[in-house]
């Protein structure tokens, strides 16, 4: 009996689901979701809660939580997030369950997902190693927990969001590494943060660093701020872990691993800038025009006055006139949209953050806090502000926390010796010469990476350059917004050399020097790097780094959130430039050409594509039952969507056709 999928008119709380309500959800259902209308519901309602807590609206916002934390369109959400997107669905916790195919994930939905009477289940703790040679430990929940946690996370992000600090960059959505590391540019007087030859204000950086954030942060420094979830969060908090077969209670810390995790850190963590802020009325004024009402024309009786006059209209005069006429109500205008209004001033009781040049207190002048989740960096003007001002009030911040700083790693350096801050080196060459590349740790991470690659000596070549093209092309997109350069060019040889070595050894009495003859001549073509043919057939070649350039990071607006409804213009037209940027940096016009027919959405589920790198390209009739790879057969897709379609056909690819991409443009 085929299945019909019914949606609400009033907040869509039912997209997706079975008409009839007493059959249960299967994996036929799943793979019948209108994930547009799923995301646009859940969207609205997040909206709804960003704008209630924008206007202090508390029983609004707790209500709005707790809706939208039943609702149907947040749980099929939650689910495909935690099941079907996460790279670690495969990864199982203490039951052993992971998510393979649509049936795992209606048994998610089949259990409910209801957080009456839910009780959490210990996480597995397995250990990764640090960049300084130690073990990280590394907590993960089971899947219906990291579901319960995505839809937790649904209905808080939104209130947080509201409030959240304008240089808190990490784990938030529409923000990025790329944002924070525009920000310490911008602070040190680099790249567009004022005249050529100005002298920078900030000259001195503490690079501070929290000791064990993860495992030393105070529960009640968390619950104490999240009062609908709050049983539910302390359920995750004070879970235990398992260690192989030994149990251990936890009484302080969160899982590093939990998808709630980052936004329960940042929660902690709010207020650490605003130690630093001086506030300002909105406007510098006293006070602010209110509208009584509009009119359309003029209304007689009434004095017309121009708008621009208003403020000074409404306060009358400084003196007291020595009549006793009575004068006419005015009217002011007309404005841009041809009204004509009636209006009072109020007090002006909105407040925002004074600029940092502006603040009136000297010890707090200039000071700039950037933070990405526990990481950060304070920008000051000199080391003697830094000792005596910022450090004392860290101290106390986050010992009201159960945090400390850490003595070894916490130091104050000048900006012309250099230091590391997400993932990059910042030093100053000169006044207005600023450098931003990779660090050192990072690219012995990215060669480490594929020196392990490269010691598998049975996979096919072709195969392998795929594999190799993953791990560079991921690299050369996060470090392409800095000056990389150099570094790109030295990884180009560096990779080039290791594969024909590899290649060598492989092939046995063959130099590395014969290897790269043989690997760029191909069907009498020469390719300047190693070209082979993948086990499909398919021809690819070994991507260079200098292939790479530089792509300017436009930094996030101050405390702009895509959860915001009065900001949906922005961040369309920022993810559309985003994207047109990176394309005409590739130049690659197959991807420009397609995202154009598609209008930036993916062809299976129509969602919005905000990152090129986040698709893949899928033929809509197969190159084995007689598709080919003209730009008509193709089209952007999700992998998660890719994955699942492929899954429903069963591999019966006879059954491909038009209808599997109805967003596809043709």
């Amino acid at each position: 009996m085929p299945t019909r999928h019914t949606t609400t008119d009033r907040g869509g709380l039912t997209a997706g689901k079975p008409a009839d309500a007493n059959r249960p959800f299967t994996a036929t259902d799943w793979g019948h979701v209108q994930w547009r209308q799923v995301e646009r519901d859940v969207r609205r309602l997040q909206h709804r809660i960003f704008m209630a807590k924008v206007r202090g609206d508390v029983r609004g916002v707790q209500s709005l939580q707790r809706l939208l934390a039943s609702s149907w369109s947040a749980k099929l959400l939650a689910v495909r997030k935690v099941a079907q997107e996460n790279g670690g669905r495969k990864t199982p916790g203490i039951d052993g369950v992971v998510s393979t195919s649509d049936k795992h994930r209606a048994r998610l939905l089949k259990d409910g997902l209801s957080l009456t009477g839910y009780r959490p289940s210990p996480v597995r703790r397995v250990f990764i190693p640090k960049a300084n040679g130690t073990m990280r430990p590394l907590g993960i929940p089971t899947l219906k927990d990291r579901a319960m946690q995505c839809l937790v996370k649904l209905a808080l992000e939104p209130e947080w969001e509201a409030v959240f600090e304008p240089h808190s960059y990490g784990f938030r959505p529409g923000r990025a590494v790329q944002d924070a590391a525009v920000a310490v540019k911008h602070g040190l007087g680099a790249e567009g943060a004022g005249r050529k030859n100005q002298r920078p204000r900030c000259r001195w950086v503490l690079d501070a660093d929290i000791k064990s954030f993860f495992d030393e942060i105070s529960h009640d420094a968390i619950l104490s701020h999240v009062p609908v979830f709050r049983e539910v969060i302390a359920g995750w908090l004070k879970a235990g872990v398992f260690t192989g077969e030994v149990f251990d209670p936890t009484d302080t810390g969160t899982p590093q691993g939990g998808v709630i995790s980052p936004l329960l850190a940042n929660i902690a963590l709010h207020g650490l800038e605003d130690l630093f802020h001086e506030w300002s009325m909105t406007g510098r004024s006293r006070d602010r025009m209110e509208v009584v009402e509009a009119f359309s024309a003029p209304p007689s009786g009434y004095r017309k006055c121009r708008p621009e006059n208003a403020r000074v209209s409404l306060r009358g005069p400084q003196r007291p006139r020595k009549t006793n006429r009575r004068e006419p109500p005015k009217v002011y205008g007309p404005y841009p949209d041809g009204s004509w209004r009636t209006l009072r001033l109020v007090p002006n009781e909105s407040r925002t953050r004074t600029s940092p040049g502006l603040r009136r207190d000297p010890g707090l002048r200039d000071l700039r806090l950037i933070r990405y989740a526990d990481d950060f960096v304070v920008l000051a003007r000199s080391r003697r502000q830094l000792e005596r001002v910022v450090l004392p009030k860290l101290r106390e911040f986050l010992a009201a926390r159960g945090l400390r700083l850490s003595d070894e790693k916490t130091k104050i350096v000048r900006d012309t010796e250099g230091f590391d801050f997400v993932g990059r080196q910042f030093k100053r060459l000169s006044p207005t010469k600023f450098l931003v590349r990779p660090r050192r740790r990072s690219v012995r991470a990215h060669r480490d990476a594929l020196l392990a690659l490269f010691r598998n000596r049975a996979i096919p070549v072709g195969h392998q350059i795929q594999r190799a093209n993953a791990i560079i092309r991921g690299f050369c997109n996060h470090f392409r917004t800095d000056h990389s350069g150099r570094t790109f060019q030295r990884l180009t040889y560096w990779a080039l050399r290791s594969f024909c070595k590899w290649m060598a050894r492989r092939g046995g009495r063959v130099t590395a020097g014969q290897a790269y003859h043989r690997l760029t001549r191909v069907n009498g073509h020469r390719f300047s790097m190693p070209t082979a043919y993948t086990p499909q057939g398919r021809l690819v070649t070994l991507l260079a780094h200098t292939r790479f350039h530089r792509v300017r990071h436009q930094q996030v607006k101050g405390t702009n959130s895509p959860l915001d409804p009065r900001l949906t213009d922005y961040w369309e037209e920022r993810r559309e430039r985003s994207l047109l940027r990176r394309l005409m940096a590739d130049g690659n016009r197959r991807r420009r050409y397609l995202l154009r027919r598609q209008q930036n959405r993916c062809a299976i589920t129509g969602l919005p594509i905000a990152d090129v790198s986040e698709v893949e390209i899928h033929h809509i009739i197969p190159t084995h039952v007689g598709g080919n790879d003209d730009w008509s057969n193709l089209c952007l897709v999700f992998p998660w969507a890719h994955t699942a379609l492929h899954a429903r056909h069963q591999g019966d690819y006879s059954r491909a056709s038009l209808n599997d991409v109805p967003f596809s443009g043709i």
